[in-house]
Formats: structure tokens, C-alpha cells, sequence
């Protein structure tokens, strides 16, 4: 393809993710969510939409290990693909539809018309974690045939739910997005990657001094910015292993337990009648007054102004 020496050449060795993975695949600029979530690698969100002219040959993405989840968010017909420079499946993708890709095989396609999709990126590092943090074996690779379409539930759920997340960050913690990327990492391992994790039963919770310490750092920043693996660095503790800890210690996962503190502190400051809501809302971590009002509305039943008024009365 002329020309693909030269743009090759400009492009990053490695992270086919954001705008490096559009410049692969000669997109528009792309969006992107990235989290270092689990300890070894780092997950990446990837969401490209428009519309390409010429029928020619994508870049192959400089082979990395990693693994990429593409998810059709409208159909997209005659899907032409490549691995190794060996063609794949041709055929329509479906919205809803996953393919998977080896990063070490060298991926590229051609990319004609409108289309619309969101991407995981995993490195296999990542896989591995979850693994370990699961008593289990390490994983390979990922069983699949290139360029056929999967219709996994799971995955469209989880994506679903990113996107939202996403469209409303003043409204998202980050604890909530890491948890939803190790979610994806967990169910790809097992699904596709023959993960068999053994009985974690035995296990139990937090020790008293790290679930001290995990409150304390998770009621330090109520806006729930502070990323999950740093909360679990400190209790030093995989994600994953702090996550169903958490859980068995308090009853919540740590990005529910977060929305319940913020309503406590809110109904603590809300006695105070010469505080507005608008300001007990940003005191507590919420967005705005409308974030906090259908966060309360939904955990306490009641509206705030409805719930300050039955306190002081």
C-alpha cells in the first residue's frame, strides 16, 4: 500500500488504544477511557465512529501482547480482515457484535463506509494478574476465529454500561469504571481464556488495620477519583483480591460503599439549615445539586429537601 512504509514508521511501537489504535486503522480522532486497575498492565477503553472514503489496507498493528475486544455499535457489512497477512472470516458484523484479536499477530483490515466501535485493550500481563489473583493457571492466549462474529451478553452488557458511565464523568467515580474493567478482564479469562479459578471460599475479609485503611483513603477523596489499585497498593492486596474483600468486610463493593458515605456526610451537613444543597452536594462529592438529589432519591427512598425537612422539623 503506498505510502504505509512512512506513516508506519511515524507510529508508536506499542498501545493500540485511543488515537494511536485510530492512526492504525486511518480513523478519526478516537475517545478513550484508560485505567491501571488490576497491578500488571493497564486496560483501555476505545471508542471510534465515521465514515472512510478508501478501501485500502490498514497499517498491521505493530505486534504487541496484548489482546483486543471489538464490539460493533452499528452493523457493518463485508468486514475484511487480516492476522499474520492471513485473511480472516468475511462477512457483516452485527451491532452487538464481538471479534477478538491477537495483537501479537500483526491485525489489519480495511475499513470502508460509516462504521461505529468501542475496543478493549488488554495485555496479556493483565491476564495473567487476574489469574493470580485467582489460584489459577496463567493464560496463553484467547480461543477464538479470526474475524468471526461472538455474540456475548456479557460483554455487550459491561460496554453498555461503560459508554454510560463515560458520557456522564461528572456523575462517574473511578472506582466505578476500574471495577467494570476488571469485570471485563475476569469474564474474557474465564470465557475465552480457559481461566478455572479454584474456591476462593476460605478466604475472608480485610484485616482490621487494612479495612481502617482503605476507609480512610476511600473517605479521603468522596469524589471518587482515587483509582482502586492505589487503595489496594496501600492495603497491599491485588484489585481483585481487595475488591471481594472489601465486599465480604462491609456488605458493599467499594464504589457502592463510596455512594452510601457521600449520602451519610450529605444528611450530616443537611442539618445545618443555613447550608443550600448546593453546597452540601459539592461538600460530599457529587457533581451538582440534580447528581446528588437522584443519588439520595435512590438509596434513601426520599428527596434531600423532603428528608431535611421530616429531620428538622
Amino acid at each position: 500500500m503506498k505510502g504505509s512504509t512512512d506513516l508506519e514508521s511515524r507510529l508508536p511501537a506499542a498501545g493500540a488504544y485511543g488515537d494511536r489504535f485510530a492512526s492504525y486503522f486511518k480513523l478519526a480522532k478516537a475517545s478513550i477511557f484508560k485505567t491501571g486497575s488490576l497491578r500488571t498492565g493497564e486496560i483501555a477503553y476505545t471508542e471510534t465512529s465515521g465514515y472512510c472514503h478508501k478501501p485500502e489496507p490498514s497499517v498491521p498493528v505493530p505486534p504487541e501482547d496484548a489482546f483486543l475486544v471489538q464490539t460493533q455499535l452499528q452493523d457493518y457489512p463485508n468486514h475484511i480482515s487480516w492476522e499474520d497477512g492471513r485473511p480472516g472470516i468475511v462477512g457483516t458484523l452485527r451491532a452487538g457484535h464481538t471479534i477478538l484479536r491477537d495483537l501479537q499477530r500483526k491485525p489489519n483490515a480495511i475499513i470502508m463506509g460509516p462504521h461505529h466501535t468501542v475496543h478493549f485493550y488488554i495485555p496479556r500481563a493483565t491476564f495473567n494478574t487476574v489469574a493470580e489473583d485467582l489460584e489459577a493457571r496463567s493464560i496463553s492466549e484467547l480461543a477464538y476465529v479470526p474475524a468471526q462474529p461472538i455474540d456475548d451478553d456479557v460483554i455487550r452488557g459491561l460496554i453498555g454500561t461503560v459508554r454510560a458511565a463515560i458520557k456522564a464523568p461528572e456523575e462517574t467515580n473511578r472506582l466505578f469504571l476500574d471495577h467494570l474493567m476488571m469485570a471485563a478482564a475476569v469474564h474474557l479469562a474465564q470465557t475465552y481464556g480457559g481461566l478455572k479459578p479454584r474456591s476462593l471460599q476460605h478466604r475472608g475479609g480485610l484485616a482490621p488495620w487494612q479495612a481502617r485503611l482503605a476507609i480512610e483513603l476511600l473517605e479521603s477523596d468522596l469524589t471518587g477519583q482515587l483509582p482502586l489499585k492505589d487503595v489496594a497498593a496501600a492495603c497491599k492486596l491485588s484489585v481483585s483480591y481487595f475488591s471481594k474483600a472489601f465486599c465480604k468486610t462491609t456488605g458493599l463493593a467499594p464504589h457502592q460503599w463510596l455512594l452510601y458515605r457521600r449520602v451519610e456526610r450529605a444528611k450530616s451537613a443537611m442539618i445545618n439549615e443555613k447550608t443550600t444543597l448546593a453546597e452540601v452536594a459539592l461538600s460530599c462529592g457529587f457533581s451538582d445539586q440534580s447528581h446528588f438529589t437522584r443519588v439520595f432519591v435512590r438509596l434513601v427512598g426520599t428527596s434531600p429537601a423532603t428528608w431535611r425537612r421530616a429531620r428538622n422539623l
